[in-house]
């Protein structure tokens, strides 16, 4: 149940709500109906919390929502749900991207978790691009649950599927895409960091491979990055060069 009491609300000296009192009660169906700029959508915008009034008090189940505290407003506020006139919906994302909105906003969900609450409570699917993009049922935590229960064989990359503290992790890469990705390699901290430093150690011919072969070696020299556990690393940054011509070789 919501309850109004005595709200007021005012914008640059123009007094828009002045002493509301109303009840809604839980289950019935409320319509506010009014002249264009009477007040509807301050009143709306005041339930939900997007607005705070000057004076007045809005009570949820019968807790002000001025006593509330910042956990207790936005357990408030997933137990709310708008819908935009004309039923509007976010024009830069998909169906699905507008149904999973609120759990990105209010959860850690992983991406999986979320297409699944979403496919359950809607049963949507989401097209995007002219390409069907199947819902992942799955956790990662399930894949890797999945893996450690029936014992089996994954890419050497990935090491060993381990349960620690209630957890399933793996003992080697976490996440691969390609193998041989420098990206971010600028701002890596440590060794511990390094993905070449672990393909090393782990897989030698590919790293041999993708450092002298591929060329990553002229590459990773010029930008300073360890690729190689002996190597030893100038501490000056790197530089594009002093002429034009030095500069263009690389943009190049």
């Amino acid at each position: 149940m919501i309850k109004v009491e005595n709200l007021c609300k005012s914008f640059d000296g123009s007094q828009v709500l002045r002493e509301i009192n109303v009840e809604y009660k839980a289950g019935q169906c409320n319509m506010i109906i009014g002249a264009s700029g009477s007040g509807k959508t301050v009143l709306l915008k005041s339930l939900i919390g997007l607005l705070e009034p000057d004076s007045g008090e809005i009570y949820y189940d019968g807790t002000a929502f001025s006593s509330m505290n910042y956990k207790e407003k936005k357990a408030l506020r997933q137990r709310i749900g708008i819908l935009f006139q004309g039923s509007a919906l976010f024009d830069f994302e998909t169906v699905l991207g507008n149904v999973m909105f609120p759990m990105r906003f209010f959860t850690d969900w992983s991406e999986s978790k979320m297409r699944e609450s979403a496919y359950l409570q809607t049963g949507c699917n989401n097209f995007k691009g002219g390409k069907c993009q199947p819902l992942g049922f799955w956790t990662e935590q399930d894949v890797l649950e999945y893996i450690y229960k029936f014992n089996l064989e994954i890419a050497s990359v990935y090491g060993e599927v381990v349960l620690e503290d209630g957890k399933y992790r793996t003992t080697g890469e976490s996440r691969t895409g390609c193998v041989a990705c420098g990206y971010g390699c600028s701002i890596w901290k440590n060794d511990n960091d390094n993905r070449y430093l672990r393909l090393e150690q782990t897989h030698p011919k590919l790293h041999n491979h993708i450092i002298n072969n591929l060329g990553f070696k002229e590459v990773l020299d010029y930008m300073n990055i360890k690729y190689t556990s002996n190597q030893k690393i100038e501490q000056e940054k790197v530089k594009l060069g002093s002429t034009e011509a030095e500069q263009l070789k690389w943009i190049i």
